[in-house]
């Protein structure tokens, strides 16, 4: 057992020492090319045409900015239905959530905008859902029991890991597959909802006048 509390010990240090400066790392790069990209695109009008700066390099600098600020790709039409789309959905609703379910978004010719999801995505969803939590009980199931043995083997203990670690993974890429599904879902059901109090309100206000 002590053997076993050392491993999980060294692993968790191994990942804090070596893992974490390498995320901040990153996240720090993606802000300052933010923040970059900012100033630098400015520069542009100063040295092309009015008419160049209002037919390209204007509608070109407003889809990059967007796709820098939310990592969504959108073309200089359809920018401003996604931003109704997030007010509409409220505060709650970040660009994260909408970046995942993009390819489930679509729009009418006036900017509303809806989800399309078929029976099979949503069958899909729950099927992959219920697999990945099965996977992730064994993972530390598998974990748990060998925890009752002192087993002194690190080849052993390892190999427990090991196979707890696919299960984990495969738990994981099993909901990544499906989360664009969850969020387009969950969209949805914010889209209905509002809708739904939206036609409430009329016909309370259409009885009012009719009084």
């Amino acid at each position: 057992m002590k053997v076993f509390l050392s491993v999980i010990e060294i692993i968790a240090a191994v990942l804090t020492t070596f893992l974490g400066p390498l995320f901040l790392y990153y996240i720090t790069k993606y802000k300052f090319r933010k923040t970059q990209y900012l100033i630098d695109s400015s520069q542009l009008f100063e040295k092309t045409s009015e008419k160049f700066n209002k037919e390209f390099i204007e509608k070109s600098i407003e889809e990059n900015i967007f796709h820098v600020m939310t990592g969504i790709n959108a073309n200089h039409k359809t920018i401003q239905y996604y931003i109704n789309l997030k007010n509409i959905l409220g505060q709650d609703f970040s660009w994260e959530v909408i970046k995942s379910a993009k390819s489930h978004i679509k729009f009418k010719e006036n900017g509303t905008s809806f989800i399309q999801l078929n029976k099979v995505q949503i069958i899909w969803k729950n099927v992959s859902l219920i697999i990945a939590l099965l996977a992730l009980l064994g993972g530390f199931f598998l974990i748990l029991y060998f925890s009752q043995f002192e087993i002194k083997n690190i080849g052993e203990i390892l190999l427990i890991y090991y196979l707890a670690g696919i299960l984990f993974m495969f738990s994981y890429f099993l909901f990544i597959s499906v989360k664009s599904i969850i969020d387009a879902n969950y969209i949805k059901k914010r889209l209905d909802k509002l809708k739904k109090n939206n036609f409430t309100r009329k016909r309370a206000k259409r009885k009012r006048v009719n009084q």
